[in-house]
């Protein structure tokens, strides 16, 4: 049976540590019962920690029935999934002199993000600001 990803960077972890590697047959000892309770969470604080071009996804969103009560215009549900949102296309009616008064054009805040930005659903992406002003999203 062919060894699966997970599989392959629990062995790999076990072994910097000098631990017995997890095989098919073994799926009841302590390696492996401790690599599916703390892989995930791990994986994740990995992928939040740095701007990895493997994990970057484009999602359209749609405008949320609700808006924010104070701060922003429209707030839009994240994606289910998302683990971070590094930027939002909001050039779609975002006010420039806002940010120049020290309000960003948008942010996160519990399970939504906030926006000033237009009446079309703006983009958000998991990629490098950097990206974003030598290659605009359009």
């Amino acid at each position: 049976m062919a060894v699966t990803l997970d599989r392959l960077i629990y062995n790999l972890a076990l072994g910097y540590i000098g631990e017995y590697a997890v095989t098919d047959a073994a799926t009841t000892t302590k390696q492996y019962i401790l690599c599916l309770r703390f892989y995930a969470q791990a994986r994740d604080e990995v992928l939040v920690s740095h701007l990895w071009n493997e994990a970057m996804v484009r999602a359209e969103i749609v405008q949320d029935a609700a808006n924010p009560i104070f701060g922003y215009d429209r707030r839009y549900s994240i994606p289910t999934g998302a683990l971070r949102i590094v930027s939002v296309d909001d050039d779609i009616g975002s006010d420039v002199s806002r940010k120049s008064s020290g309000i960003d054009a948008w942010e996160v805040e519990g399970e939504y993000i906030l926006s000033d930005a237009g009446l079309t659903p703006p983009t958000w992406s998991l990629k490098n600001i950097k990206e974003d002003v030598l290659n605009p999203v359009t």
